[in-house]
């Protein structure tokens, strides 16, 4: 399955990443002083298959997601390490 891209670049394929470590990020708060609140408290670290090879990549999220699961992302088959959260349903 892939996503739209422009007209000019291939569509992003989608793929499953695992989840290899999730991580509070004790200094999330400290964005509020400066009236930025930050809500993305935990910094999730995972792999996923981009043709026959392994990548890792990270995200920030509001909620801990537990080691072992999975979730969908797209990735730039020009450029597999350049990621982002699919929206599709895993």
């Amino acid at each position: 399955m892939t996503t739209k891209g422009s007209s000019h670049d291939p569509p992003w394929v989608e793929a499953i990443a695992t989840v290899s470590t999730c991580k509070y990020r004790f200094g999330s708060l400290s964005a509020m002083a400066f009236g930025v609140p930050d809500r993305d408290h935990f910094l999730i670290t995972f792999t996923y298959r981009a043709g026959s090879d392994t990548h890792t990549g990270t995200l920030t999220s509001p909620v801990a997601i537990p080691q072992g699961d999975t979730f969908p992302i797209a990735y730039n088959p020009l450029g597999p390490k350049q990621i982002r959260r699919s929206t599709s349903s895993s």
